[in-house]
């Protein structure tokens, strides 16, 4: 249900992808996602105290937000811990407690990102897409501080591109 990853050293996860039914905790080594990019879905937070995260780059190496409660993204996601893909699938939201960084696809399928302290960067290369939702529906958005951001912005029937950047 929870899955504590504490000690030195290298985990690398196996070649499944992981469900986690409540809190992810990483206090001391280094979790390597690298070697074969797995799709992480959680239903509660994900917390780095201590150590690193290698999300990986493939296409499948995505952190899902699936929760049905506020969940909360804890700790620096920064440098060699940057995250690939994210998917918020959680009408509650996701609070960003530390900086993040993110490098591939934000999927914004319910919920909002909402950030506290901390800047959420998306690097240049970086891109997001809403779910196929309805042009009024505003559930799916990021509120608060955003360091980079280039994402279509919708009104009424059209999409019309957006640019939001902090000097």
């Amino acid at each position: 249900r929870e899955l504590v990853i504490s000690g030195g050293g290298i985990k690398t996860f196996s070649y499944t992808n992981l469900y986690i039914c409540e809190s992810f905790i990483i206090n001391g080594p280094t979790v390597d996602n690298s070697i074969h990019n797995n799709r992480i879905t959680l239903a509660g937070s994900f917390t780095l105290l201590a150590g690193s995260f290698k999300s990986g780059t493939g296409s499948n190496a995505t952190l899902v937000f699936g929760g049905t409660a506020l969940q909360a993204l804890t700790g620096s996601f920064t440098g060699d811990s940057k995250l690939n893909n994210i998917n918020l699938d959680n009408a509650a939201g996701l609070t960003l407690a530390g900086d993040v960084t993110m490098a591939g696809l934000l999927t914004l399928s319910s919920g909002r990102i909402t950030t506290g302290v901390g800047n959420f960067t998306m690097e240049v290369a970086a891109t997001a897409t809403p779910a196929a939702v309805p042009a009024t529906a505003r559930s799916s958005m990021i509120s608060s501080r955003v360091s980079q951001l280039e994402y279509p912005a919708h009104y009424g029937h059209n999409t019309r591109p957006a640019a939001l950047s902090r000097p």
